[in-house]
């Protein structure tokens, strides 16, 4: 059998870009050309070379809701607390984010949820540089680091 390629496209908040999240699964209704099955062992054993398993679209998609979930606390800033905030970053799914405190328990949750989904649904993101971080920049109207 031959591999099918769908790409599911996400819009990502790491400024507005978009990135696709590849479906590597087998595509069963296709077959090999030989019918020896010599093909179908190849694909298999190319398969299984691979450490983390690419999920398809509806759990990758489930995967992004979660990061997307989360994403606005790890972020969260206090634009009138007399101490310096956004001044450390994190990964996000494209582009990392400026958070206040990377150790605390939002930004660490967050950070899980983005490893989890890079692991398990290759995100391409699009080859423009990334937003210099961190900002150091609280905006004062919504409370979320720049």
């Amino acid at each position: 059998m031959r591999l099918g390629a769908f790409l599911f496209a996400f819009a990502a908040a790491c400024g507005g870009s978009t990135f696709a999240a590849v479906d590597t699964a087998k595509d069963a209704s296709t077959s090999d050309a030989a019918g020896d099955g010599a093909a179908d062992a190849r694909a298999d054993a190319a398969d299984a070379s691979t450490d983390v398993p690419v999920l398809d679209g509806d759990a990758c998609a489930s995967l992004l809701a979660n990061v997307d979930r989360l994403r606005p606390t790890a972020r969260t800033c206090c634009p009138s607390c007399n101490a310096l905030q956004c001044t450390e970053t994190v990964d996000d799914v494209c582009c990392p984010i400026s958070v206040t405190h990377a150790d605390a328990q939002d930004v660490v949750a967050f950070a899980d949820a983005v490893r989890a989904f890079r692991a398990q649904c290759a995100p391409m993101c699009p080859g423009r540089p990334c937003a210099p971080t961190p900002t150091n920049d609280c905006d004062p109207n919504t409370s979320l680091c720049k």
